[in-house]
């Protein structure tokens, strides 16, 4: 429900469309519009006679169609007198949709601007930009859906709906709060006293002060209930009494849930069983077990309750001791290829001693089985190891004894050392070292006069890095090679020139660098 200010007539509610009018421009016509019949010049209000004269509408006030005491305005239809003003400043009503100014020095006009109105919606001066009501109608109740608290409508068979005037829910009693009820399209009160002052809070299970909390004050509210807990830890109900007071805590009745919920020391009595109560099945003719009570308190469930440890495999049974007939762990049909079967203390087989290692598949919990690695190799295991020979252990687990690790990082002393100069000594290097940074995923060679990069040597034990210089002349450095033990490689070091290089010319050198 939504809930709109009620107002007197003359006063006016907030503003449909809040904001700032602008000055009047010379010449306007306030919005009136070229015409070409009268019909074209439908304010919307009832009590305006609109008609086009030469061309342009205009909107005379009707002196006879307002109740006493109120005058036609146009735009704002049946209302008090417009209020007097002597300069624009002072007819500024923050209705974004109107054109405010005092006409004449005398009176404040207000002349809709439909232009500054979104698609689909008027302006009416009274409230601003409002959806554009029904050009056809029955009944003034058809144009008061979603606009009865703007204002009261009548409605025209020619033209369809119009204002009458602002919805006035003022009863003249200054001790309530009057509201407009859009969803109820009726006027009434809400909880207030206006300039009154509230009565003081009674206990009467109301609230009488209007501060939406009804026996403030008191222990409870009157005629209320509120859970409680009683003395044998189930939850209770306690009715707040006439005075406000709580009455003693009264226990629940008794269900079936395994607790003594009314208080009496049994639980679940009027049952058969307490729920969730044992009892040895021996008492029931079974050798061994317990059976529970079942959810429902209507009986104990003896599917607990067996044979089992008679030595006999009886119906419902496995095994029973170290009866197993004939069963082992690869016969059950559970996947298992060795190890030693067992019967558990239920008569059911005990498999913990059961393994699928050896069948040559990997199954859960092996990370290999024989020859089978799953793909695995040293390198991709995540163990840090960049080479060598995966193997599978007898328990299914993997054997990285046979594995290696290489990272190539550290500096190199290059023989021979790459030397050269050109255009006339700009481009001038003697390399005696490169430095090699391995991250695993990226390759880093620093010592050429720019650092050189590719991807990682430690699984391929090969590598390919470059840089280059741009400028007028690019110089591009290349180091390729790949390592003969972990502490040596041998490759080529080349420098290529491109561009306007001078005296420059490509250079290669065969070179290999020790760490």
């Amino acid at each position: 429900m939504v809930l709109v200010a009620g107002c007197s007539r003359g006063g006016g509610p907030s503003p449909v469309d809040a904001g700032i009018d602008g000055a009047r421009a010379d010449g306007g016509d306030g919005g009136a519009g070229t015409c070409g019949a009268d019909r074209e010049c439908d304010d919307r209000v009832a009590c305006t006679i609109d008609h086009c004269e030469s061309g342009e509408c205009e909107h005379a006030p009707c002196a006879d169609c307002c109740e006493d005491g109120l005058t036609c305005v146009p735009g704002f239809g049946c209302r008090t007198a417009p209020a007097p003003c002597t300069v624009d400043a002072e007819c500024r009503d923050e209705v974004r949709c109107t054109l405010d100014f005092c006409r004449d020095a005398t009176a404040c006009t207000h002349e809709p601007q439909p232009s500054l109105c979104d698609a689909g919606e008027i302006c009416l001066p009274a409230v601003g930009c409002i959806p554009e009501p029904p050009t056809s109608c029955e009944t003034p109740a058809d144009c008061e859906v979603g606009a009865f608290c703007i204002g009261e409508w009548s409605c025209a068979p020619e033209f369809g709906c119009q204002f009458v005037s602002l919805r006035d829910c003022d009863d003249g009693d200054e001790c309530t709060i009057d509201v407009c009820d859009e969803d109820a399209r009726a006027c009434g009160d809400t909880c207030g006293w206006g300039e009154c002052a509230p009565p003081a809070e009674i206990c009467n299970g109301t609230d009488d002060d209007c501060d939406g909390t009804p026996d403030e004050g008191y222990a409870c509210v009157a005629g209320s209930s509120a859970s409680c807990p009683t003395g044998c830890g189930s939850t209770g109900a306690r009715a707040c009494l006439a005075d406000c007071t709580y009455d003693l805590c009264a226990p629940p009745p008794e269900v079936c849930n395994g607790v003594d919920d009314d208080c009496d020391g049994a639980c679940d009595d009027g049952f058969t069983c307490c729920e969730g109560a044992t009892r040895a099945c021996s008492t029931l003719g079974f050798a061994a077990g317990t059976a529970i009570c079942e959810s429902g308190c209507t009986g104990f469930d003896t599917s607990g309750c067996s044979n089992c440890g008679n030595g006999a495999i009886d119906a419902g049974e496995q095994c029973d001791g170290t009866s197993l007939g004939g069963a082992s762990c690869a016969s059950i049909g559970m996947g298992f290829g060795g190890g030693t079967l067992r019967c558990g203390s239920t008569c059911a087989y005990d498999t913990s001693m059961c393994t699928r290692c050896g069948n040559g598949s990997i199954d859960a919990g092996e990370q290999c089985d024989g020859t089978s690695l799953g793909g695995a190799s040293c390198a991709s295991i995540g163990m840090g190891f960049t080479g060598g020979t995966l193997r599978c252990t007898t328990g299914c687990s993997f054997d990285t004894s046979m594995c290696t690790s290489f990272d190539p990082s550290g500096t190199y002393v290059t023989s021979p050392a790459p030397t050269y100069t050109c255009a006339f000594g700009l481009v001038a290097f003697s390399i005696g070292t490169f430095t090699f940074s391995d991250s695993g995923s990226v390759l880093v060679v620093t010592g050429a006069p720019c650092s050189m990069t590719g991807t990682s040597a430690r699984a391929s034990r090969t590598f390919d890095v470059s840089c280059t210089l741009p400028g007028s002349c690019d110089e591009i450095y290349r180091l390729q090679g790949s390592f003969t033990t972990d502490d040596q490689w041998t490759g080529t070091f080349s420098a290529t020139f491109v561009g306007s290089c001078v005296d420059c010319t490509n250079q290669t050198w065969s070179i290999t660098g020790n760490r």
